[in-house]
């Protein structure tokens, strides 16, 4: 199984909602992954923030060098 399709059934059994912005997810949008916890997150929103923010889920990886792209 792929990393992006791990991903696409993480999706599917969390609360589909970005972390920041609390609008809904969808598979058109951006989005941004945080590698160690798997939060999701629109880039959008993800942009608009102070780019040395952590992830605010795990508080572990880096806003700006450590989301990897979905």
């Amino acid at each position: 199984m792929a990393e992006r399709d791990l991903v696409e059934v993480r999706l599917l059994r969390l609360p589909r909602k970005c972390l920041l912005c609390q609008g809904e997810l969808d598979y058109n949008d951006e989005l941004l992954i945080c590698p160690n916890c798997g939060a999701l997150y629109h880039a959008r929103c993800v942009a608009e923030l102070v780019q040395d923010m952590n992830c605010v889920q795990c508080g572990r990886v880096s806003m700006k060098r450590g989301l990897l792209k979905w």
